[in-house]
């Protein structure tokens, strides 16, 4: 049985050795440090890069079966705008990205379109830029947008519950591994200071991007 003091003022802890005899807490388990080998997490991430080359190789990957198609609202016309200046310390990195982006089959270089949507450079962490085309002011409001509903933060924590092992991924250019329809092509022209480019994958800032069906 436990002794319990009790006392009009300040004093010694009441959770002392006396508690803590009969708890019988196991001080070794308690003492004991746990740690991450990062040594043996490591070679465990590179024997999982080796194991699945196509899945980490450095390129641009491609959903298979599927092409995004784009629906536009009843009465909707082209719409094109001049491309806009972009500042002296971007261009080259622009020039750079664009290249690399029609190298890739990401882009093609056209001539003449009805469409086109100014680009806006955005530099990245990494000093690269990512070309974004303005599509809120040509494209987006002519979308047809199906309402796809969310799911709620708790309702994810609770069906992770249980679990025992949990991955962290990261699709590299999501958007960009979705290849859109030969006759949606024209609608993704982006209008740079090098002339007309047409988009052969899903760009960023469409605004059915999330929720169209595939």
């Amino acid at each position: 049985m436990c002794c319990h003091y009790v006392v009009p003022k300040g004093g010694p802890p009441l959770f002392g050795r006396g508690w803590l005899k009969h708890i019988k807490l196991d001080w070794n388990e308690i003492r004991e440090v746990h740690g991450i080998n990062q040594k043996k997490t490591g070679e465990v991430i590179k024997d999982l890069q080796n194991k699945y080359k196509d899945v980490f190789k450095d390129e641009l990957g491609t959903i298979k079966g599927i092409k995004a198609k784009l629906s536009l609202k009843d009465n909707s016309s082209p719409k094109y705008i001049k491309a806009r200046t972009v500042p002296f310390s971007l261009r080259a990195k622009v020039e750079a990205e664009l290249d690399r982006l029609e190298k890739e089959g990401t882009l093609n270089k056209v001539q003449h379109s009805e469409w086109a949507t100014p680009v806006v450079p955005v530099l990245k962490k990494n000093g690269n830029v990512r070309i974004c085309g303005d599509f809120k002011v040509t494209l987006n409001p002519m979308l047809n947008v199906d309402q796809y509903p969310l799911p709620k933060i708790d309702d994810i924590f609770a069906n992770l519950n249980g679990g025992i092992q949990y991955t962290k991924m990261d699709l590299k250019q999501a958007y960009l591994q979705l290849e859109v329809d030969e006759d949606c092509k024209d609608l993704l022209t982006i209008n740079t200071h090098r002339g007309l480019y047409r988009y052969n994958r899903m760009a960023f800032g469409i605004a059915s991007a999330k929720t169209e069906n595939y």
